[in-house]
Formats: structure tokens, sequence, C-alpha cells
């Protein structure tokens, strides 16, 4: 039984190593601030990858827009057509931190909506409505209901 729970547990740890590298790992820190960064933070025999950081960090429009504040994930998508490499390893080290982030908005979004006096609501169809990000337009739908006529 100790050796199931421990290759469990090893394999346990195996996957969340794949999904959430190691976040201290200098070799990532170009994803935040690759103008910031040496260009041998890449080894040379990665050639496709030293050659877009390279490119990246030639570019100073590139660079205003990165100072601009938009957001890491904005700033590596819009780079997708001239550094897919950069940008597929970018969005890989990135994905993690956004799934999370859903996973506790929706936590928080239940949370709030069971309280003590709700604690036996079913909160499914409620949360899907509160989660989505799609906005519901509201004249629309009124204008689909018919009106009831005066008595």
């Amino acid at each position: 039984m100790k050796t199931d729970i421990r290759d469990h547990l090893t394999g346990l740890l195996e996957s969340l190593h794949k999904y959430f590298p190691d976040l201290n790992n200098t070799n990532n820190e170009w994803v935040r601030n690759p103008f910031n960064v040496s260009k041998d933070i890449i080894p040379d025999k990665d050639c496709p990858g030293k050659e877009e950081l390279i490119t990246l960090r030639t570019n100073n429009a590139w660079k205003l827009m990165f100072e601009a504040k938009a957001g890491l994930d904005t700033f590596w998508i819009s780079r997708l057509q001239n550094i897919p490499t950069l940008v597929s390893r970018a969005v890989q080290i990135l994905l993690g931190f956004s799934t999370t982030y859903l996973c506790e908005q929706a936590f928080s979004t239940i949370l709030g909506m069971k309280t003590k006096k709700r604690n036996r609501l079913n909160v499914s169809s409620d949360a899907h409505v509160a989660l989505s990000v799609t906005k519901p337009c509201i004249e629309k739908i009124a204008q689909a209901k018919q009106v009831q006529p005066s008595h």
C-alpha cells in the first residue's frame, strides 16, 4: 500500500511540474521582460528561439508596445505571426496562471452565492450566468417576450 501511495504522489508531483514550471527559474525571465534579459538566456543550440529573441529585442516598436503595459498575454499573442516559436513557449508558461485565475474566480463567485441563508441553493445555472463572459442583451430578450395586455 505504501508503494501505491508513493507512486501516486510521485505521479502527481510530475504532473504539477508539467503544468506549473518552477516560477523562480531564471530561464523563464525572458517571458516577463524580454527586453531586459541577456540574449544568452536561450542556449545557442536553440537556433529558432535565439534568433527570434534577438529579432524581438532589436524591434523598438515592439518594445514600446511592451512598455505600454497591455499585459503579457496580449503582448505575446500579438507577436504570433512574427516570432511563433517564442510565442508558443511564452503562452505555455503563462497558461497555468490564467487557468488558476479562472478557477479562483469561479470559486469566489459560488462562495458569494452560497451564503448561510441560501445554503440549499443549486447554483449550477446561476453560476453559468455569473461566470459567463458573454453579456446578455436585455433589450433583445425583452422584445422577444409578449407583453401582457391590460385587464
